[in-house]
């Protein structure tokens, strides 16, 4: 009898317990898992809209990933620029990302530059880093906040994405590119 009348309390708080969770304070939640890239050839494009976190990626993906060929965004746009009849700004991609089936993919133009970049290059790879349009502020203080989209430029599949926020900076002083760079790194190479 008394199992009978203790089911509904203990119902009741295991309910609790499951239904109850932490608030969302806006840090992103941890990517999943990346492939492994070793010995992958993976184009970076240039950083979309932040040109400033273009130097610390190149650096931080090539310290964290040195098994992988990194082909970098001063690499990238003379490739462009040498052929005839296709301009596209590298650090301007037009939209193109679509949900079908559950899966993410690269669509219409977005796809068509990504495939034939990597055609040119031999690469099968293409990182497309996205950054918040502006610094994220929390309790800690600001800090920059990066989306990378690895893609699969010959099926234009989304291989893996991610989203990452930098450390805080201390009241008035910048976020520093360099710590949202090594966060997107450290994801996607966490060794």
């Amino acid at each position: 009898m008394r199992t009978r009348a203790a089911a509904p309390l203990i119902l009741a708080a295991l309910l609790a317990v499951a239904c109850g969770g932490k608030e969302d304070d806006g840090t992103p939640a941890p990517p999943p898992p990346p492939p492994d890239l070793t010995g992958a050839v993976v184009m970076l494009l240039p950083s979309q809209g932040q040109a400033r976190l273009d130097p610390e990626l190149a650096f931080w993906l090539q310290e964290r990933s040195p098994r992988t060929t990194w082909i970098l965004p001063d690499r990238l746009q003379p490739v462009v620029d040498r052929s005839p009849g296709w301009r596209v700004q590298l650090d301007a991609l037009p939209p193109g990302f679509v949900e079908v089936g559950g899966r993410r993919r690269a669509t219409g133009e977005l796809y068509d530059h990504m495939r034939r970049l990597g055609a040119m290059l031999d690469a099968r790879l293409a990182l497309i880093p996205y950054p918040a349009p502006g610094p994220v502020a929390d309790s800690a203080g600001i800090a920059l906040e990066l989306t990378g989209v690895l893609l699969d430029v010959v099926g234009g599949r989304v291989v893996w994405h991610g989203t990452v926020r930098g450390r805080p900076a201390p009241p008035g002083a910048e976020p520093s590119p360099a710590s949202v760079a090594e966060a997107l790194a450290r994801a996607l190479s966490p060794m």
